[in-house]
């Protein structure tokens, strides 16, 4: 079917599966159209990249499981005793049971240990969230972790060995008369193959890491063993979507409303590896006149965000909020870059009871998918949404549903967060300038998706209030007012805010 289709519609993510699969699913084609391009290098460095985690593993162990647990393991049993090898057939799955029971233990043991390396070494010791680069460490200050990786591949590839020997013997005696057999052995053929995949990329981690990719560590400190992760992917991808995508299309249309950073698209052109292509570049003006649509505000009586303490940040846009939510009547958004401060202002407000008559909504805290929050969000007459991450963008909410968008801090990547750090210490290398080059181009094209939220038609109206003084106190705060369209920025005090809101809305 695919085959015949003229039109294909996917997203990022089925299109790099596809990418870097072994049998292509999508039939060839010379020509592509991109959406939301932005987010492709961050993606294509997921499928690039390779990760081990307690639930994927534990989901691929307990497929087979112990003989007493009735899954495929005892499935292999009930066969083996039914060929002609019975003997032999038997001694395997002693064998394979003995074994599985060694790999389980062994896994629980190993990714406590993971846990407990990433809770010691990480940076940010206060987050449930935590994360840690495994790069900058020496051999001697991550032994522990690495001999119980080799202890759990060594049992995988024993374990492995054992299996193969039961698929071998059980085809070598396939007997169509024997009820499901075909079933068995195909279900076995598949875990066969997936178990081999997580055995070659642990090897490769251990033994063969690669100079050019980011290893590191994710786990929630609120169920350590279940959420941990290991993670590896290029710090770069920009030669492989060269080689491996566009060199290979005739012709690739890419479309974002944010792809440039100072009226350039350098920034977007070297992390999707087209420099040095030959590439029509447009931009296309908005349709709407912001101007006379937004009004963009900075509170000049809120503490400079770096230099007082998080609590006392949080307290200080606390009563900020309590007070233009008051004057808006909700219709409010509220984007955090941290889901820390989010629970933290949240519970504030919360706590502080002069919110009561208006529904409060936070992502992480209140129950609910991004879409469904919006929608409550929408069906509320006085509504507050507190999100991070992807409410950044891909939300739509036009009319006066959201009047007030508050941007609480300038949307930069936390330093120590892995792809960033690394990213950064190859700038350095080359002599370049990380901030310049990296941090500052990617919080611009966040900050311009988040400032996309307010105006969604022609006829909307909002104000925009951004409490992160940096945007007029440091010289770089100028490079995101430019990066937005040509609104006028005011700086004013809460009361000043107030009757600004009660005048414009």
């Amino acid at each position: 079917m695919l085959s015949k289709a003229d039109l294909i519609i996917t997203n990022h993510s089925f299109l790099l599966i596809d990418l870097v699969s072994e049998q292509s699913i999508l039939p060839p084609s010379e020509m592509m159209i991109i959406d939301e391009v932005h987010h492709f290098e961050k993606v294509a460095g997921k499928h690039f990249g390779s990760k081990f985690d307690y639930a994927q593993t534990r989901f691929l162990l307990q497929q087979i499981g112990v003989r007493e647990q009735k899954q495929l393991a005892y499935k292999i049993e009930k066969m083996l005793e039914k060929t002609s090898s019975m003997v032999e057939g038997k001694n395997l799955s002693i064998e394979l049971n003995r074994r599985m029971s060694e790999l389980l233990f062994e896994m629980d043991d190993l990714f406590k240990i993971i846990a407990l390396f990433a809770e010691k070494n990480t940076k940010n010791k206060n987050q449930s969230r935590i994360s840690c680069s495994l790069n900058s460490y020496k051999k001697n200050e991550s032994t522990l972790l690495k001999a119980g990786l080799e202890r759990f591949l060594f049992l995988l590839s024993d374990y492995i060995k054992t299996f193969s020997s039961c698929y071998e013997l059980l085809e070598k005696n396939f007997d169509l008369k024997i009820e499901k057999q075909e079933i068995v052995l195909s279900e076995m053929g598949s875990w066969l193959n997936d178990a081999k995949k997580m055995a070659t990329y642990l090897r490769q981690m251990i033994l063969q890491s690669k100079k050019d990719n980011i290893y590191w560590i994710e786990t929630d400190t609120r169920a350590k063993q279940n959420k941990t992760t290991i993670y590896s992917q290029p710090i770069a991808v920009s030669e492989q979507l060269k080689e491996l995508f566009f060199e290979k299309k005739k012709s690739v249309v890419m479309t974002s409303a944010t792809l440039t950073v100072k009226g350039s698209f350098q920034y977007a052109m070297s992390e999707l590896g087209l420099e040095g292509m030959s590439c029509h570049q447009e931009q296309i003006p908005s349709p709407f006149h912001y101007d006379k649509q937004v009004q963009l505000i900075i509170p000049d009586d809120l503490p400079e965000i770096n230099e007082v303490s998080l609590q006392e940040y949080v307290y200080a846009i606390g009563e900020h909020i309590i007070s233009i939510a008051e004057a808006t009547k909700g219709r409010m958004l509220i984007l955090f870059t941290s889901y820390d401060m989010l629970r933290k202002t949240y519970e504030l407000i919360k706590e502080s009871g002069l919110l009561q008559d208006y529904s409060l909504l936070a992502q992480g805290i209140t129950s609910g998918s991004r879409l469904r929050l919006t929608k409550n969000f929408q069906r509320f007459e006085k509504a507050i949404l507190f999100g991070t991450s992807s409410f950044w963008e891909g939300i739509d909410i036009p009319g006066e549903d959201l009047s007030c968008l508050v941007i609480v801090r300038l949307p930069f990547s936390p330093p120590e967060e892995p792809i960033a750090e690394a990213k950064s210490i190859v700038i350095k290398q080359y002599g370049g300038n990380p901030f310049m080059e990296y941090s500052l181009p990617e919080a611009v094209l966040r900050f311009k998706q988040g400032f996309g939220r307010l105006i969604r038609t022609r006829s909307d109206k909002g104000i925009m209030i951004v409490f992160d003084r940096r945007i007029v106190t440091k010289r770089y705060g100028k490079v995101f007012l430019d990066a937005i369209p040509d609104v006028q920025a005011k700086e004013m005090n809460i009361q000043q805010i107030v009757a600004q809101i009660d005048s414009w809305l």
